[in-house]
């Protein structure tokens, strides 16, 4: 399931993405529309005017304001839980990542990180970020069980 997503919902979209779904973010309305008209994409909106477009197939409107829970609120809506994927894109482009070795990012990595001896890691081929397991990594482990939990509440 792919997804575009109005300017107002900037977190759900990094939320989407870091769960594994195709989700592109649009500046403004005519856009969202154009790209799920295009791309065959469902819109996520806050905005009830925009679904309201005549190219607009498929369309939620978000109820929650929280982050968090509108990702539960979507996974839910769309029975998503057993497709969620984390960590496979780039939170900031929606690129896949790619498997990269150390060597070829060492340069790259905070003196820290190389410290600490981390072996794995992936870069995204659309905007060259470097992503490895990290203490963000658990925070963001962490923000995936807890909107698991309230999907199986």
């Amino acid at each position: 399931m792919r997804f575009a997503l109005d300017v107002h919902l900037g977190k759900l979209t990094s939320l989407l993405r870091l769960v594994g779904f195709d989700t592109v973010l649009a500046a403004d309305d005519a856009d969202v529309a154009s790209l799920a008209a295009r791309d065959g994409r469902v819109v996520l909106t806050r905005d009830v005017g925009l679904l309201k477009r005549s190219v607009i197939r498929h369309g939620y409107w978000v109820r929650h304001t929280d982050p968090e829970s509108q990702l539960a609120e979507v996974l839910e809506r769309f029975d998503l839980a057993k497709r969620v994927d984390p960590f496979v894109r780039c939170v900031r482009c929606n690129t896949l990542l790619v498997a990269v070795d150390a060597e070829a990012v060492a340069d790259r990595l905070p003196p820290r990180t190389r410290e600490a001896g981390f072996r794995q890691f992936h870069r995204c081929p659309g905007c060259d970020r470097v992503y490895w397991k990290g203490s963000h990594y658990d925070r963001l482990v962490r923000v995936i069980e807890r909107v698991r939990q309230r999907i199986h509440a």
